[in-house]
């Protein structure tokens, strides 16, 4: 099993970026042009998202959910052949005035992927794609 995870820092609050973030149907403010969700079910723990990407439909389940401590974790329960296991985490914490580290990372199976490289392609999606978009979002809401 490999873990990937990637923590930055962005310019806002934690809430702001939480708010961003927490409704686990939505994943307007940071998702890649190649996803999106397709239906839901639910919300909190136990909702369900159906997702079109690049690799084809998906379908992610919210497995734990705490919008106290801002953080919720999702698997893959139908998508890629070659992924297995994956369970993805989410958290949102203050670090300073106006400023916040988001942390998002997983435990994965990817296989017929040498494991360093589907570490290093997890980590790319997160923070090249997810964060970076999520950080474009804030800056054009302000």
């Amino acid at each position: 099993m490999a873990t990937a995870h990637v923590e930055q820092e962005l310019p806002a609050s934690a809430e702001k970026v939480w708010s961003l973030i927490e409704d686990f149907s939505d994943v307007s403010a940071w998702a890649t042009a190649d996803l999106s969700v397709t239906r839901s079910e639910g919300s909190g723990k136990g909702a369900l998202r159906w997702l079109e990407t690049a690799q084809g439909p998906m379908v992610e389940r919210c497995e734990t959910y705490d919008a106290q401590s801002r953080t919720f974790s999702y698997s893959i329960t139908e998508g890629p052949d070659n992924m297995k296991r994956y369970l993805s985490t989410v958290s949102v914490r203050p670090a300073g005035d106006e400023r916040c580290i988001i942390a998002w990372g997983c435990d994965f199976e990817l296989e017929g992927v040498p494991e360093a490289a589907a570490v290093q392609l997890m980590e790319g999606v997160y923070r090249d794609g997810f964060i970076a978009n999520l950080a474009r979002t804030l800056a054009a809401t302000g």
